[in-house]
């Protein structure tokens, strides 16, 4: 405001966390299957898909894993330098904490499935493993052979 009481100037902090149209269209997801990698063991994180990103609260923001081992407290990280906590679409991968479930789980192989569903949006989630490549059994197929090619 000026001396007379004119408003001169109005400053108004915008957050630079401006969703797509096609992330407004996007179906909230509830539950959604992770691909462990070599990555995944060797590091103990799961990576989540720009798809998947949205099931879970902002960056860096904690939240409630139930697992086997027992509840966990997370979050999503792995984001550029100087990126803000909270920000909704920014993060790779869920980390912090899950040594201990990927080490009572020597069992696991790169290709393996978890799920991850919500309990409670942006606050509480269940893991569970969905398949061992250790546990699935081989597929025998007759291939069917042309010897006329």
């Amino acid at each position: 405001m000026d001396t007379s009481g004119n408003l001169v100037k109005l400053v108004f902090k915008v957050s630079d966390y401006r969703v797509s149209e096609m992330q407004k269209s996007m179906p909230i997801i509830t539950e959604s299957v992770f691909v462990l990698s070599q990555t995944s063991l060797k590091y103990h994180l799961i990576r989540v898909s720009p798809y998947q990103r949205q099931m879970f609260p902002g960056y860096k923001v904690p939240f409630i894993l139930d697992t086997d081992v027992g509840r966990i407290i997370t979050r999503v990280s792995s984001a550029p330098r100087g990126t803000l906590k909270g920000n909704p679409f920014a993060g790779q991968f869920i980390s912090k904490n899950l040594k201990d479930w990927f080490v009572a789980h020597p069992e696991l192989k790169a290709g393996d499935k978890v799920q991850i569903e919500t309990i409670e949006r942006e606050r509480h989630y269940r893991l569970k493993l969905l398949s061992t490549q250790s546990t699935l059994k081989p597929i025998s197929t007759p291939y069917l052979v042309d010897k006329s090619l």
